[in-house]
């Protein structure tokens, strides 16, 4: 896969907020914030799940002082590294954990569920007999909902109610509207009079009820036992979505509740082929209306039995009579001739340049972000390139490919040219090319390192992150090459707020993000502008555009709406 198409991994690259002020108490002395930022990076980069103070001092002087590429830890380093606020501590017996908590930094920790909306609960297996129930105990109550499904046959109207791709998705009957918000109500009356639980109540792979954050009651079966932070992932027999929920938030599921009715979502697959036609069946299963995404009614042509992972084939046809295949081929002839006239009206600068044999490594390369008046004020397609959380997400116009495939392919060779060899040392303000993780990348440089005058801070143009480099692993750029466009923005997720009132995000928050356009690998997002087109500056980072939006992966999960289901933020509307 190309690296212009993949979301970047934050691995290595240097939060620009690490930069900011700190409290009146704190040595503020460019010697320390150089210490402080040396560490950062090394928990950042090598320890995402935290590091206990005194293994990180060993790591520190292993990596920096021994090496002179950082001054030594001073002895009260470690209350100068609590006192910041990109730093979080926690004390654990003896041990000091450090963590990194980010304003706009990434984070690769896993504290978080993955964002994927639709998993199947694992094997219903007995892990030992539940004491909380003498009759019916959680497994029991389990297995019941596992056999006990919505009758679907031949002519039935459903809805698709989960949805990853054509081989895992869930429906359910159009008819059962009714039954489900009987449930709910007769659930949340059970919930108001049972007792919370404790961890030991619970049994991986047990039914029980939930209450999740909108006050909604739901049959979920557990699929872990609660973390130190006690929380698990919960599957929705009745939705077919999965979760992450406080152990607060469950209760017992009795056994009228199970026999009320059966399991209403049930996991089917379509047979088709290609790929390329599950990020088109989003658009054909669900229908967006003013911001309102809702299912597209179905009947059932042909079912098949369950196979061995419980799922069932189906074939289905919409209203007029059309079959899925059918509707697929006529959105991708439509997108197709969409698609033309959108690159037929196109300005110049966005049409892909010719590219010539013509070098020029001796003059400076200049560049441009993208003109603010000249951004989409529609919802329009975007490749995710990289996550500094909910505040700042780098994203790439998808009606750009495939120049950047091009850009990268003519970067790498001019790169290994001799003539592109950097002479003396990066000057602030211009623009190279910098070796990253393995791939050449259009910088800017934006100062030289504090304490060691051979590193340099570039920003990375096409990423939208900060990374430190020595000379050697910087190039010089051509300067008569037609790649002159820096092709990112800058998007503030839209509706959410941190929790608490407070002005940094969560590493939860932050790294539930990272998660989620990860997941969406090579594939689009949408982009639905909420506000204006405006500038984003950083530091002495280049200008680029930036917009308040809602971000929508290609199964119609809105990242916004996943943070606030996950009690990761505040709704801020």
């Amino acid at each position: 896969m190309s690296i212009s198409s993949r979301f970047i991994s934050s691995d290595g690259l240097i939060p620009s907020t690490i930069f900011d002020g700190g409290d009146a108490d704190m040595d503020i002395s460019e010697e320390m914030e150089e210490i402080r930022e040396l560490l950062y990076e090394t928990i950042k980069k090598k320890f995402p799940r935290g590091v206990a103070a005194d293994h990180l001092a060993k790591i520190y002087k292993e990596d920096y002082v021994d090496c002179g590429l950082g001054p030594k830890l001073p002895s009260n380093w470690l209350s100068q590294v609590k006192a910041a606020e990109e730093f979080e501590a926690q004390s654990r017996g003896p041990l000091t954990i450090l963590f990194v908590r980010l304003h706009n930094g990434p984070t690769k920790k896993r504290v978080v569920p993955h964002p994927s909306s639709v998993v199947s609960p694992s094997p219903i297996v007995s892990v030992g007999k539940d004491e909380s129930s003498p009759i019916h105990s959680p497994i029991q109550l389990a297995a019941m909902l596992s056999l006990s499904k919505e009758s679907l046959s031949v002519g039935s109207r459903v809805i698709v109610v989960a949805f990853t791709h054509s081989a895992d998705f869930y429906i359910r009957l159009e008819s059962s509207h009714d039954e489900l918000t009987n449930l709910k109500k007769h659930l949340k009356n059970e919930y108001e009079v049972s007792s919370s639980l404790k961890s030991q109540d619970v049994v991986v792979n047990g039914a029980y009820a939930l209450k999740d954050s909108q006050g909604e009651h739901f049959r979920v079966i557990a699929l872990s036992a609660p973390t130190l932070s006690s929380s698990l992932q919960c599957f929705f027999v009745d939705i077919g979505v999965r979760g992450s929920f406080p152990l607060s938030n469950l209760r017992h599921l009795k056994l009228n509740s199970v026999e009320m009715c059966p399991s209403l979502a049930t996991r089917v697959r379509l047979s088709i082929e290609k790929e390329e036609s599950h990020s088109a069946l989003r658009h054909i299963l669900f229908t967006n209306q003013n911001g309102e995404t809702t299912p597209t009614p179905f009947e059932i042509v042909s079912i098949e039995s369950e196979d061995r992972s419980g799922c069932r084939m189906v074939e289905m046809k919409d209203g007029n009579g059309r079959s899925i295949p059918q509707l697929l081929s006529e959105f991708m002839l439509t997108e197709k001739e969409n698609k033309s006239s959108d690159e037929s009206r196109l300005p110049s600068h966005l049409t892909l340049p010719a590219i010539g044999a013509l070098s020029d490594f001796d003059s400076w390369m200049e560049m441009e972000a993208m003109r603010v008046e000249g951004m989409p004020r529609r919802p329009f397609l975007a490749h995710p390139i990289y996550a500094c959380g909910p505040g700042e997400i780098s994203l790439r116009q998808a009606s750009l490919d495939p120049m950047p495939e091009y850009l990268y392919d003519r970067l790498n060779e001019e790169c290994n040219d001799p003539a592109s060899a950097l002479t003396g040392l990066p000057q602030p303000g211009r623009f190279y090319a910098a070796n990253v993780n393995g791939v050449w990348q259009r910088v800017q440089c934006v100062r030289s390192s504090k304490i060691d005058p051979n590193s340099f801070l570039l920003y990375l143009t096409d990423v939208g992150a900060f990374q430190y480099a020595r000379p050697s692993a910087i190039r010089r750029l051509n300067a008569l090459s037609p790649f002159k466009k820096m092709l990112i923005f800058k998007c503030k997720l839209f509706g959410v707020s941190p929790l608490g009132g407070a002005e940094v995000w969560s590493r939860e928050a932050q790294s539930a993000v990272n998660d989620f356009l990860d997941k969406c690998e090579s594939w689009p997002v949408e982009v639905v502008p909420r506000s204006e087109w405006s500038g984003w500056n950083q530091l002495n980072a280049p200008s680029l555009p930036l917009v308040e939006a809602s971000i929508r992966s290609r199964e119609g999960r809105d990242l916004a709406d996943w943070l606030l289901y996950n009690r990761l933020a505040h709704p801020s509307i």
